[in-house]
C-alpha cells in the first residue's frame, strides 16, 4: 500500500468553473429577454442613477494621494521558485 504525496501542493481551484458562470450568463440573458419595454426603461434609468450616485460618492469621499504613500500598504505576490 503506497500513499502518493504530491511534491507541489494543489493550487486554488473553484468547482464548476467555467460551466457555472457560462450557464449563469445565459440564464440571465434569458431573464432579461423576458422583460417588457417599460421594465427596460426603469432598469436603464435606475442604473444611470445608481452609477451617478456611486461616482458622486466616490468623488466626494476621495482622499488625494500623498507622495509618501504611507497610508496604504501593498503586499506583492511572492515569487514562485522554478
Amino acid at each position: 500500500f503506497q500513499v502518493y504525496v504530491p511534491v507541489d501542493p494543489p493550487r486554488f481551484s473553484c468547482p464548476g468553473v467555467p460551466m457555472v458562470p457560462i450557464v449563469s450568463v445565459f440564464f440571465n440573458m434569458f431573464l432579461f429577454a423576458q422583460l417588457h419595454e417599460e421594465a427596460w426603461y426603469r432598469f436603464v434609468i435606475l442604473s444611470l442613477i445608481a452609477v451617478g450616485v456611486y461616482a458622486g460618492y466616490g468623488q466626494y469621499n476621495a482622499v488625494p494621494s500623498t507622495s509618501d504613500h504611507s497610508s496604504v500598504a501593498y503586499h506583492g505576490v511572492p515569487s514562485e521558485a522554478p
